[in-house]
């Protein structure tokens, strides 16, 4: 959450929205709130001035996600973030668009 926590401060202070989606992607949706749903209601109650959004989606974590989410939702991918990724990722930073990187 100290990560989330931040990310949410740096936007705050850095940014001119005052909206953040949360995307997370999963093989399979389930029906039960997650941890980082969980941890997201608190963040939107602590920060009640940005407007905190929760999104699970289906599928498979590419640069062909990034892009369908840019256009689907009409924002630029410079003004996305991404957490940091694990050594196995098997896309590299440049491929992704533009999306900026949260350490």
């Amino acid at each position: 959450m100290d990560n989330l926590r931040r990310a949410v401060e740096y936007v705050r202070d850095n940014e001119q929205t005052k909206r953040i989606k949360v995307v997370t992607v999963v093989e399979r949706q389930s029906e039960e709130p997650t941890k980082l749903e969980d941890d997201l209601k608190v963040l939107d109650d602590a920060y009640p001035q940005i407007d905190l959004e929760f999104v699970e989606m289906e599928g498979t974590f590419s640069p062909a996600l990034i892009h369908r989410c840019s256009e689907d939702w009409n924002i630029p991918k410079n003004l996305m973030f991404i957490g940091s990724h694990g050594k196995n990722f098997k896309y590299d930073q440049a491929s992704l668009g533009g999306v900026r990187l949260i350490i």
